[in-house]
């Protein structure tokens, strides 16, 4: 007699039908994890506010630079905690129990291609942690030291950080949204598009005010130098 096959684990994630081999369910609830992830995240962000008045030549920074150093710090401590846990352990959140894995596995809640380990989203979630992470730490010590080239390497993160968001959701569209979870309001708003949406507009702010810095500083150079004329560059 042929044994019966075993029905799917439940689970909460999307589609229903998804098959997520030795799922356990998370001992910590969404707002305990919210709460233990975003307030390291606050802290990391009221420090650096703090301690980043002054560059190392004991000038002032202003407004604006200090809160674009409190974003990259931020960035940082995400790209180099929970993107990394994710990298290490994408292919076992399902059944592992640390903080990251049932960190993961709440936001699997509104997208799925986290529990099962999906190939393009760690993919993303590897360079990020990887070539961004770091690279976010280099922009905070060369805007403390004035170092000239800060705004090309804002830019090139930037653009590193906006491409992998504008991935993510792309990968979400020609997938029809099968893992995501259009039916619940809260979780398509809050996580999906609010947990992500921010790495979409500071990074576009941050290109288009470093290309007009590094323009601006060409067109200096240009002018001082007698290259800037009406037949050529």
């Amino acid at each position: 007699m042929a044994a019966k096959e075993e029905p799917p684990a439940s689970h909460p994630f999307t589609p229903a039908s998804l098959s997520v081999p030795g799922y356990v369910p998370n001992s910590m609830s969404g707002p305990e994890l919210q709460l233990t992830y975003f307030g390291p995240v606050l802290v990391v962000f009221i420090l650096t506010f703090v301690l980043f008045r002054k560059d190392s030549y004991g000038r002032w920074l202003t407004m604006g630079q200090r809160l674009l150093m409190c974003w990259f710090a931020v960035c940082a401590f995400t790209h180099l905690t929970l993107e990394a846990a994710f990298v290490l352990f994408g292919k076992s959140v399902a059944w592992r129990q640390d903080f990251f894995s049932q960190m993961w596995k709440e936001w699997s809640l509104a997208d799925s291609r986290y529990v099962i380990g999906h190939a393009g989203t760690l993919a993303i979630e590897g360079l990020t942690a990887v070539l961004v992470g770091p690279a976010c730490l280099l922009i905070l010590w060369m805007t403390y030291f004035r170092s000239p080239a800060r705004h090309a390497i804002e830019v090139v993160v930037s653009t590193a950080q906006l491409y992998g968001t504008l991935a993510y959701f792309l990968d979400a569209h020609i997938s029809e949204y099968e893992n995501i979870a259009v039916h619940d309001p809260f979780l398509l708003v809050a996580y999906f598009i609010g947990c992500n949406f921010p790495w979409i507009l500071i990074p576009t702010g941050v290109i288009i005010r470093g290309i007009s810095v590094i323009a601006s500083a060409q067109a200096l150079s240009d002018n001082a130098t007698g290259r800037h004329t009406k037949k050529g560059r």
